[in-house]
């Protein structure tokens, strides 16, 4: 793969698919954090609230749980950090900005030979969307079959667009010389 490439791979939308089950397994885990992260959170604002600017002052008699939950945010902040570090990053995928919040992970993959991402939302069951590098979920186009038969082919070289092969159909139909649904395709 050249050096000047983005990302490491491209996915296909059966690789990317393949990944769904273990997606919704990583963040089923990370529900149980983020639901201790709130607790903590919460019980910290109370505290704020009935004391304000005391509670850290050394004879306060809630510093004790007021440090202990602190303490407590900054454990589960590092458990979410290194799930998300162990369990999603080797994956080679890319979790946007919000991603952990609100379910969503992308896939880098090429279309007619520039590079893209693949879209997941948590929830479904399978890849239905793609979006353009700077497009972000908004940006989200529905992947039609046309389309999916047309990604994660050759890496592209130095950011430029590939050729399309003779065999390609740009009409965007699905048929392809390949086969049609993209399961050839290889990887970089």
């Amino acid at each position: 793969m050249d050096e000047a490439a983005p990302f490491q791979r491209a996915f296909t939308v059966g690789e990317a698919n393949a990944l769904v089950p273990a997606l919704e397994g990583v963040f089923g885990d990370l529900d149980e954090h983020q639901r201790a992260l709130a607790a903590h959170l919460d019980r910290i604002q109370i505290l704020d609230v009935l004391w304000g600017r005391d509670l850290s002052k050394p004879g306060n008699p809630d510093r004790k749980e007021f440090l202990a939950e602190r303490t407590a945010v900054r454990d589960t902040l590092h458990r979410i950090d290194a799930l998300v570090s162990a369990r999603l990053m080797p994956l080679g995928v890319r979790v946007p900005p919000g991603g952990l919040e609100h379910g969503l992970v992308d896939f880098p993959s090429t279309l007619d030979g520039r590079w893209v991402f693949l879209c997941w939302k948590r929830g479904e069951n399978r890849i239905r969307s793609w979006h353009e590098l700077d497009g972000g979920f908004a940006g989200r186009q529905p992947l039609t079959p046309g389309v999916s038969a047309r990604m994660g082919g050759p890496v592209p070289a130095d950011g430029e667009f590939a050729d399309l092969d003779p065999g390609d159909d740009e009409s965007g139909d699905g048929e392809r010389g390949e086969g049609g649904n993209g399961t050839t395709r290889g990887t970089a």
